[in-house]
């Protein structure tokens, strides 16, 4: 249990910076679309765990971490340089 989430946490991290990276000027354009992507991911996820679906709860966990990253580094003028 605590191996799949610290697994899950690093992959999010990593995968969420290493977007954020690669694609910098399009995640300024997708803010508002990336806010509600979050939003719906982490309430599905959760919904997933109470429904007895682990693995599909990591996924959606994953992906929430992965758009909450790059949400953030939309706001960052370092980062973007936009």
């Amino acid at each position: 249990m605590i191996y799949e989430i610290i697994l899950t946490l690093f992959i999010g991290i990593f995968s969420g910076f290493l977007i954020a990276y690669l694609c910098k000027d399009e995640i300024v354009k997708i803010r508002n679309l990336t806010s509600w992507f979050v939003i719906i991911t982490i309430l599905f996820g959760i919904g997933m765990f109470l429904a007895g679906l682990g693995n599909a709860g990591y996924t959606l966990i994953t992906i929430s971490i992965i758009s909450l990253i790059s949400y953030i580094k939309s706001f960052d003028r370092k980062w973007t340089k936009v």
